[in-house]
């Protein structure tokens, strides 16, 4: 049974995931004559369009009875997939295509603006919900909150423009995290004790036993209670699954930058909202600013930031030593990893959600506790469920199979507290700045209708993710959430989340050089030698994190930041 389990997941996963590779950018239906369309973008990655598919249904259920144009009456939604809808392609392509309204990634929002190539939408963010740009009257029967009300205030801050203009909203809410297997961690007991419980090696002898209070050091906050609250307990919890002939961790070996986005998820925990934001404001006091070694302990001194020396957050602080120390002890431990895998470019992140799924089943795969993965994972593998539900029942499905977040552990017990969270990728929707005015009226009225309280607790049921605003989920709809969705409940409600955004003349003319994910890790170690991921840095040069952090130093110099003030 195993073979023939192994041959259809096989099977199944390459047919899927070979469709899932196609740019689908002409799969759009036909259009319909007889009523208006509106055309949508969509990126083709990890969000999907299954909870655009809904909001299609709706909103053309809505408007059925409206004639937009002589002659016609309704709206027609066409979904639009494609790769290409996407950063620097979009913007170079976008005044040519039809699409207006898009929902996208990695996109640095002022060169758009700047560019023309965003339709003003201030009146869809600040109005009401209950405004109808149909017709322009308020329906008193729908929610009374502006989308501005919803959201954070550092997409705030950022995204109204010095004239008091809104071009564009958040999309979705992602970040990089340690994504762990709960049904492994409680059938093979692997939460820590509270102290003065549990066996010798500190860990639960049953899912009765009282656990340790987690890494925010609360008991009451019962989502991260077991969970290692330091890195110490990070790599005792590591060594204790090996004794297991468990694997503890695995990864995509052709995309290390995944690697690298966790390493700024470790360096944000550790600093918090207030210091990491120095990086992005260039405005404030420093408290973590190393300026040199006593040995292997670091000496840190408190700066005044400023535009001029931003450097020093970028080249010097303290939590992005740690995070690299946490790197480097991982790494140096080759039982924790398969480096056959997860340093093999032949291994891609779609292999490395398969194999952290599948070695549950089959016995000559691993057995795997953590992946490090963005937080849309799940929904990306879904074909990767779907295959394991069929062929080993219902178990193991995406709704019965229980994954977590586990909260980023702190570098020690003097700094358990708040989990503070790194926003990845630049998500953005928007309207193409080249839709006729005639259509501005339903482009608006769609934006607003995805931002209703309504859609976006569709698209958390539906993607179990989240989008970056406050909104209510009744009890009943985090129960429908699969696992995963609630773990990343508890985040959303609880998390400090920091928005890499500013609004000053050295971010917006620098974003694409120290913002981008594959430049946030610059370094000049030994030399000449440049570096920018971290991972391959140590496992194939033996690159030690103090080495590299001082090439951290050495790259983001005075001489450097000031040829880009």
């Amino acid at each position: 049974m195993k073979k023939i389990g192994l041959f259809m997941i096989m099977l199944l996963t390459i047919l899927t995931l070979a469709a899932c590779n196609i740019d689908r950018i002409g799969e759009d239906e036909d259009a319909d004559l007889g009523k208006t369309q509106l055309y949508i973008g969509n990126f083709d990655g990890g969000y999907g369009d299954e909870w655009l598919e809904k909001v299609k249904v709706r909103f053309e259920e809505k408007y059925k009875d409206v004639s937009f144009e002589e002659g016609k009456k309704g709206v027609q939604v066409i979904i639009r997939n494609s790769k290409n809808f996407v950063g620097v392609t979009l913007q170079n392509e976008i005044q040519g295509l039809q699409q207006d309204v898009f929902f996208t990634e990695s996109v640095y929002y002022y060169d758009f603006v700047n560019q023309g190539l965003l339709l003003d939408i201030s009146d869809v963010v600040e109005q009401p919900l209950n405004y109808e740009f149909i017709d322009g009257v308020e329906n008193t029967e729908t929610e009374t909150l502006s989308i501005e009300d919803k959201m954070r205030q550092g997409h705030i801050d950022f995204l109204k423009t010095p004239d008091e203009a809104y071009y564009g909203l958040p999309f979705y809410e992602a970040n990089y995290a340690l994504i762990y297997d709960v049904d492994l961690f409680e059938d093979e007991l692997l939460y820590f004790a509270k102290d003065g419980l549990g066996n010798s090696f500190g860990f639960i002898t049953d899912l009765e036993m009282e656990r340790s209070p987690g890494p925010d050091g609360d008991p009451e906050t019962i989502y991260d209670n077991g969970l290692p609250a330091t890195y110490e307990d990070f790599f005792k919890l590591a060594d204790y699954m090996v004794r297991k002939n468990i694997v503890p961790i695995t990864w995509a070996g052709n995309v290390q930058n995944y690697v690298s986005s966790l390493l700024t998820s470790f360096w944000t925990d550790f600093e918090g909202r207030e210091q990491m934001m120095l990086n992005y404001t260039f405005d404030g006091t420093a408290e973590n600013i190393v300026t040199g070694f006593n040995g292997d302990t670091p000496v840190v001194e408190a700066k005044e930031i400023t535009t001029e020396n931003g450097y020093l957050t970028y080249g010097n602080q303290l939590g992005r030593y740690h995070a690299l120390s946490f790197l480097e002890q991982l790494l140096a431990n080759p039982s924790y990893y398969n480096s056959s895998l997860v340093f093999s470019p032949a291994q891609t992140h779609r292999d490395a959600q398969d194999s952290f799924l599948s070695g549950k089943y089959l016995s000559n795969n691993d057995t795997i506790g953590m992946l490090i993965d963005g937080t849309w994972w799940q929904n990306e593998s879904g074909n990767v469920f779907d295959a394991l539900e069929q062929a080993y029942g219902s178990d193991a499905s995406k709704e019965n199979r229980r994954f977590a977040v586990m909260p980023i552990p702190k570098v020690d017990e003097n700094h358990l507290g708040e989990y503070t969270v790194y926003e990845a990728n630049f998500s953005m929707a928007f309207v193409n700045a080249n839709i006729d005015e005639w259509k501005q009226p339903l482009a608006k009225a769609f934006m607003q209708f995805v931002h209703t309280n309504e859609s976006l607790v569709e698209f958390t049921k539906t993607t179990n993710t989240f989008r970056p605003f406050e909104y209510e989920m009744e009890q009943n709809d985090i129960d429908e959430l699969t696992p995963w969705g609630q773990s990343l409940y508890h985040l959303h409600e609880n998390a400090s989340y920091v928005t890499p955004y500013a609004y000053n003349e050295v971010y917006l003319k620098n974003i694409s050089t120290y913002a981008n994910e594959l430049d946030i890790w610059n370094a000049l170690v030994n030399g000449d030698s440049i570096y920018n991921i971290p991972s391959t840095a140590m496992f194939n040069d033996d690159v030690t994190a103090k080495a590299y952090f001082d090439g951290l130093q050495r790259f983001w110099n005075k001489t450097y930041w000031e040829d880009r003030i």
